[in-house]
């Protein structure tokens, strides 16, 4: 269960700039991270490489405490920070980015969200780049179907979420601590952005 259902809730807990920050670069088609920095490790880090690479805009809730930021996750559901909210809601696409524990050795990929044709692109697009990905049965906890899921609120009502594993997103940098992971990201990584970025450039 999340500490906080809305973020008015975190905000009062929390100082933006110290426990947390809030980067954004909003254009029609869109990235986001609601989880990164140490919510969800690896998934800011992605979020920014593949903006990079494809010119799509980017927002990133990312939590920087040294400890504790699981704390600050909102589940998607429930997500409601006004930034965010807003840069969705006037996007076109929208791909979100998240991480989940998974098994030790578990490597891959869960899809989900309520835009079918591009779940399907990019569902081919990582397995044809040789990484272990999957569409998330209906009703499941990755399915990403609710309209009231960030992922959803744009102008479409659908968009697309990424579910990687923690044992994935840990081959994509040779450092996973996160003052070190931009600057150790591995060829996997790489690959996996340009597998993206084929899809949503």
């Amino acid at each position: 269960m999340d500490r906080y259902e809305t973020y008015d809730e975190l905000k009062m807990q929390h100082i933006k700039g110290q426990d947390y920050d809030i980067h954004v670069s909003a254009k029609q088609r869109m990235i986001i991270a609601p989880h990164g920095g140490g919510i969800e490790p690896g998934t800011s880090e992605l979020t920014r490489l593949l903006a990079e690479r494809t010119g799509m805009g980017f927002y990133i809730f990312e939590g920087r405490q040294k400890s504790g930021n699981a704390d600050m996750h909102i589940t998607s559901t429930h997500f409601d920070e006004p930034m965010g909210v807003h840069v969705v809601g006037e996007s076109t696409t929208t791909l979100a980015i998240h991480g989940y524990l998974g098994k030790p050795e578990q490597r891959d990929t869960i899809i989900g969200g309520r835009d079918e044709q591009l779940k399907r692109e990019t569902l081919c697009a990582l397995q044809t780049a040789g990484f272990t990905a999957r569409i998330a049965e209906q009703g499941t906890l990755f399915s990403g179907q609710s309209p009231r899921n960030i992922v959803n609120k744009n102008q479409c009502f659908q968009g697309v979420q990424l579910e990687i594993s923690l044992a994935q997103r840990m081959m994509f940098f040779h450092e996973f601590t996160l003052p070190h992971r931009m600057g150790s990201r591995t060829e996997q990584c790489l690959s996996y952005v340009t597998a993206l970025s084929e899809v949503y450039r």
